[in-house]
């Protein structure tokens, strides 16, 4: 790294060459076919290209002018301002980054596919840098996985295959194969916190996991293959190859393969007797994708057919299982990099001018274009999950891999068309560098043409679902998290009060059962209280100083489960209490707390003794707009909004041409169930809509007025 002195001199250098290989690129890539200069590589390239060009011309013409023309010497100051403005034209293009503060969420009636989103993702657990066994167990855990996968569960998506959920994700036996994106290096590879968070929860399968998981990228010739400065998390020194590491140090059959070992090498199927590692290629289709015996010899991984049993000649493709993990960025060819862009890191580019015509025609007469090679690809490779890292977005890369933001968040679906239009939307580009090109919604974005392109494809061709459009999108935050109405279920043996001095820590364990029931819902309660107002049960407040901490660990079976991070907490006055709602289903369950009781006045000693209020359900765990009743309706009708917490709300009927006719709410509501009446005397018979805002949540229906 040059001096301070010399800082001004390294990076003039750096620039300079930077728009010299630009210039050259246009020159070599362009040629005598001046339509080529349309191309997104060609137009990324062109500022810096123009740059340089001016730069040299004032250098040149204003040295000659200051010898000769001493008067006219300003002309070099006029360039270098124009070389200025066109330098720092990226920077004023770019959208506001207060832009994607937060995620807005919505939910639609039978939605083509689901998406879930997170943002303000919470720290990791730890670093798994020295790449060994002095790494403690704890730091193997990821919150924001751990999260993510309780979201999608709430769902309904089961990222576990067990007996009970024959449509999970993941199988006990599986061959996990992560494919992220490490072709780049800093922070434009998928992040290695959230790598790691997957393999500990792919390890801690409730059958116990028995297979192993493949790290798979093919970074391609022109990448900087897969090493140690391809490092995306918080400790910047955790590789994917530390990751590697300390998971095989601690026992785990975890790997990773770069396909750049084997990018040229061509191949034919298992089933044809040819065991080489290397990529298939259908002549026919184009369709290129890899295949190789796993590190560990114990596997031979089609990533089309799945797993070759050589002893009987047959694919096992239930056991293998592909997970899509790019990271989240804005490309200068296709617009952006989501989920269903990082599928070229399956095939091979090889013999890019035998197969495709060449290096351009690969991308913008098959993998852009409406014969959307990268959806033929994915569709017979089709990835089970996709997971959209975004801790941090590139808002101009490749082109400058240090124009990142960090926008801590993280999105998911089974569907990796909806996810790449939700990300692209909602997070890259109002902080693109170029907007323009990134929105999937903007006519003439090259995103948008490029994923209209993979989307008409699975939609006409492919039984999988794709969904590009709100309307057939439903999208979940940590909302569905909370927790359901409480139900009766006892407390088995009934524990003894315990009596703390104030100020004291102590744990408290007991046994909850759900006497035979088939599920166990339901939460969890310990109450404590101080024993100078053992009948006061306050209302709710804000401004007392009891604090309770519940522990980090839920016991089940004599196994630690990791208990996610938003149990919820209250407190009344003189009374705190806290809740844990058991995600698995168990005959009964462990509990445990770790508590502080508060030191107030007037207060010496604090009791503590289990509580089970099955009235709590009082309040809504989550919004809800109920239908409009009756309905049809003449002409007054009822709407009813459950609010789990005090929120500014606007509810509005619009008529079938969009325009309001109604606005019946628009502030703030407190907490529990509010009702509101609409009479439509002054409007004629029709279909109406109403519509239900707060915060980022919205939901439109419909109803029908009958005179």
């Amino acid at each position: 790294m040059p001096s301070p002195k010399h800082s001004t001199r390294y990076w003039g250098v750096i620039s300079w060459l930077t728009g010299f290989s630009a210039f050259i690129w246009i020159l070599l890539r362009s040629g005598l076919n001046p339509r080529r200069l349309t191309y997104p590589c060609q137009r990324a390239a062109m500022p810096l290209a123009i740059n340089w060009i001016l730069a040299i011309a004032a250098y040149l013409g204003g040295s000659l002018l200051i010898k000769r023309y001493a008067k006219f010497a300003f002309i070099p100051v006029v360039v270098a301002g124009v070389i200025w403005f066109i330098g720092a034209v990226p920077g004023l293009l770019q959208a506001d980054t207060d832009d994607i503060a937060s995620l807005p969420i919505w939910e639609v009636d039978d939605p083509v596919s689901t998406v879930f989103v997170m943002d303000s993702i919470p720290l990791t657990s730890g670093s798994l840098a020295p790449g060994d066994t002095t790494v403690p167990d704890e730091y193997l855990v990821d919150p924001a996985i751990d999260t993510m996968l309780i979201m999608l569960d709430a769902k309904g998506i089961h990222f576990y295959r067990t007996a009970e959920n024959p449509d999970g994700i993941v199988g006990a036996d599986n061959v996990v194969i992560l494919k992220g994106n490490f072709q780049w290096r800093s922070r434009n590879t998928t992040s290695t916190d959230r790598i790691k968070g997957i393999i500990n929860r792919i390890f801690d399968h409730p059958d116990g996991f028995t297979g192993e998981v493949v790290i798979f990228d093919n970074t391609q010739e022109i990448g900087t293959g897969i090493n140690h400065d391809d490092n995306n998390s918080e400790d910047e020194d955790q590789s994917i190859l530390d990751v590697v590491s300390t998971f095989n140090s601690k026992g785990y059959p975890v790997f990773c393969i770069d396909g750049k070992t084997t990018w040229d090498d061509v191949v034919s199927e298992y089933s044809s007797g040819d065991y080489g590692n290397g990529f298939v290629y259908e002549p026919e289709t184009k369709i290129t994708y890899p295949k190789f015996k796993s590190p560990s010899t114990d596997y031979f991984i089609s990533f089309r057919h799945g797993i070759w049993d050589s002893l009987n000649s047959v694919y096992n493709s239930e056991k293998l299982c592909i997970i899509d993990f790019p990271v989240l960025k804005a490309h200068s060819m296709a617009g952006a990099t989501i989920a269903v862009k990082n599928w070229i890191g399956v095939m091979t580019t090889a013999y890019a001018n035998e197969r495709y015509g060449g290096w351009d025609p690969m991308h913008y007469d098959y993998l852009f274009a409406p014969y959307a090679l990268v959806s033929r690809i994915m569709e017979v490779t089709y990835p089970d999950l996709t997971i959209i890292d975004g801790a941090w977005t590139t808002t101009y890369g490749p082109n400058n891999l240090y124009w990142v933001v960090k926008t801590d968040m993280l999105i998911a679906s089974t569907d990796p068309v909806a996810a790449s239009w939700y990300a692209a939307k909602h997070v890259l580009t109002p902080i693109a560098r170029y907007p323009n090109r990134t929105n999937p919604d903007l006519p003439g974005s090259d995103y948008k043409y490029c994923l209209d392109n993979w989307a008409n494809y699975f939609r006409d061709s492919t039984e999988f679902p794709c969904a590009r459009d709100s309307s057939e999108i439903s999208v979940y935050n940590r909302n569905v998290l909370s927790p359901p109405p409480l139900v009766d279920i006892e407390m088995s043996p009934d524990n003894p009060p315990v009596t703390v001095p104030a100020g004291d820590s102590f744990s408290y364990t007991g046994m909850l059962s759900n006497n035979g029931n088939e599920i166990l819902q339901g939460d969890v309660w310990i109450m404590v209280r101080n024993h100078q107002f053992d009948e006061y049960y306050g209302p709710m407040s804000r401004y007392n100083n009891i604090q309770l901490q519940a522990y980090e660990n839920l016991i089940i079976d004599g196994i630690i489960q990791n208990v996610p991070y938003y149990a919820p907490l209250g407190m009344y006055d003189y009374i705190a209490y806290a809740g844990i709602y058991p995600i698995v289903k168990l005959d009964s369950a462990l509990f445990q707390f770790e508590v502080t009781t508060a030191v107030s006045e007037g207060a010496d000693e604090w009791i503590v003794s289990d509580w089970f209020d099955c009235e709590r359900n009082q309040i809504a765990s989550e919004i809800i707009l109920s239908n409009n009743y009756p309905n049809p309706f003449n002409p007054v009708t009822k709407f009813e909004i459950d609010l789990p917490k005090a929120s500014k709300v606007t509810l509005s009927v619009y008529n079938m041409m969009g325009q309001e006719v109604a606005s019946l709410l628009d502030g703030f509501l407190d907490a529990g169930r509010h009702q509101i009446k609409w009479d439509g005397s002054a409007h004629s018979s029709g279909v109406y809509l109403y519509r239900l805002k707060t915060g980022g949540f919205e939901l439109t229906r419909k109803m029908v007025l009958l005179k």
